[in-house]
């Protein structure tokens, strides 16, 4: 049996003028009064103290519009044509409705998008029940560019039947590399995939992990805060008059003058979300980590039960 995966595209991964930054997200509570106040100082400041002077126009209307779409659904794995189409009606009045202080495409999106996740969550569900046939060649389109937003539910089905298949093929041939590697170290003969059978049980577990994986990243998204809804539309805006003007919101500026000032230093560690859980990818040298001298490559990140410090453990 030979794993089919050929892939169409690519791979499947204050106002501040001049740095384009994007921080970290933290919960803020929601304010309506302070977001409309927010609106309006965009609507004055980017046209007089932007370079450009361009004024926050149709044009500039479309172009926010479309840099906040692709950063609502950047895959196309969510919304339907025909959501794009309701959102599509908002996409020449930004300039308008900010000026007057009126708010209407980041709560539009935000609801569309958190129906439609709720509806994959248990699409992804059902698909991952029904298995899918891994001798069956199929093709996916990952470049966004190249693709369209699905026509109906049933192309979204289909999307994602071939997406959740990529991930358990890629998850199923890394726990089989896995297995290959402790039996070169027990000095035994490795297993092919390229004519073996699926080993079944190997098979499940790929399916479990992926099941889990994938409703880890659908809870992130729906946990996303009606204020960082806002926050991203009104970094769209900036964003628009040129990829070098960004709009960050107070928590991002905080995190920003600590890494230009230097008064906050990293671990030094790079590290990467597996399974749910943080893991040391390397360590990087001459840091803090590589001085104290506990941390290593795949190690596992755990917080102690009082949150006031972290261990490392071994790899499992």
């Amino acid at each position: 049996m030979r794993l089919h995966r050929i892939i169409l595209g690519g791979l499947f991964a204050s106002l501040f003028f001049g740095a384009s930054l994007h921080g970290k997200v933290m919960p803020t509570e929601f304010d309506a009064g302070r977001n409309r106040l927010i609106a309006y100082m965009l609507s004055h400041q980017l046209p007089a103290q932007h370079f450009s002077h361009k004024p926050l126009d149709t044009q500039i209307s479309k172009a926010a519009y479309d840099l906040y779409l692709k950063q609502l659904d950047p895959r196309k794995q969510f919304l339907l044509a025909e959501d794009v189409r309701q959102l599509d009606a908002l996409s020449d009045k930004i300039g308008e409705e900010i000026g007057q202080g009126r708010i209407l495409l980041p709560d539009a999106g935000m609801s569309l998008l958190n129906r439609r996740a709720a509806e994959v969550d248990k699409l992804a569900d059902q698909l991952l029940d029904a298995g899918f046939d891994p001798d069956r060649v199929d093709y996916l389109q990952t470049d966004p560019e190249k693709m369209t937003s699905p026509a109906n539910e049933d192309e979204l089905r289909d999307r994602w039947r071939r997406s959740l298949k990529l991930e358990v093929i890629d998850t199923y041939l890394e726990e089989i590399e896995k297995e290959n590697k402790a039996l070169q170290d027990k000095k035994q003969p490795a297993v092919s995939v390229e004519n073996a059978q699926v080993d079944p049980k190997i098979w499940a577990a790929a399916i479990d992990k992926v099941r889990k994986k994938t409703h880890r990243y659908i809870e992130r998204l729906r946990k996303t805060d009606q204020q960082e809804h806002y926050n991203r539309y009104f970094d769209a805006i900036a964003r628009a008059y040129d990829p070098h003007t960004s709009y960050m919101a107070p928590s991002s500026k905080e995190d920003f003058d600590i890494h230009m000032s230097g008064s906050l230093e990293g671990i030094g560690a790079l590290l990467r979300e597996d399974d749910g859980h943080i893991k040391v990818v390397n360590i990087i040298p001459g840091s803090p980590a590589e001085a104290q001298g506990q941390l290593q490559a795949e190690d596992v990140i755990m917080l102690s039960q009082k949150k006031t410090a972290s261990r490392s453990i071994s790899p499992r």
